[in-house]
């Protein structure tokens, strides 16, 4: 039985390091939850050289080592560019799939099909920032911008970009909404 999953790369995809320097990788992260235990097969198809890693739930940008079950560069021919990989997964259980490139600072569309005994629950695990409302205050006499970050994750790491420097926030915590505000001085 296959499952499907469509997604894309692109500039304000979350980024990380995947070989310890400072250049980025774009990623997308999957919540994978198998329906029935047994082994499953995630194969990537895609115009770019895809790289894929699979998690134990949390995945973690900074560390990722850490909860590694297996990774993929090609396939088992080595010269197909997409990412193939099998795994014993248990029913019920999260998983995480990192969708990422070869190279660094790609982007682009992919497409990648889940193969086992049963359906797999796939859904995307990137965050980002959206703005919900903006507001003027005359008492500090700046504007300010209202954002909310559904936190769909039990760890969730984003970078923020701002002048080319990179802030990295971490927020420990399931199912809550956190409104944050950006203050810029009134023109």
């Amino acid at each position: 039985i296959a499952s499907n999953y469509s997604g894309a790369l692109n500039n304000n995809s979350p980024t990380f390091s995947r070989d310890g320097t400072s250049d980025i990788w774009y990623y997308e992260a999957i919540q994978a939850i198998p329906k029935r235990t047994g082994n499953y097969t995630f194969k990537s198809y895609s115009a770019i050289d895809s790289y894929g890693y699979l998690y134990a739930n949390p995945f973690d940008p900074l560390n990722i080592a850490s909860n590694l079950l297996a990774s993929s560069d090609d396939d088992e021919t080595g010269i197909d560019d997409q990412f193939s990989m099998s795994y014993p997964l248990e029913a019920g259980a999260n998983y995480n799939l990192i969708f990422t490139t070869f190279d660094r600072s790609l982007t682009g569309r992919f497409f990648i099909v889940v193969s086992g005994p049963a359906r797999v629950i796939l859904r995307s695990m990137n965050t980002t920032l959206k703005q919900s409302s903006t507001t003027t205050s005359t008492t500090v006499a700046s504007r300010c911008k209202y954002y909310r970050l559904k936190i769909s994750a039990c760890f969730i790491l984003r970078v923020l970009r701002k002048s080319g420097a990179k802030t990295y926030l971490k927020y420990p915590h399931c199912g809550l909404w956190y409104t944050f505000f950006s203050l810029a001085a009134a023109l």
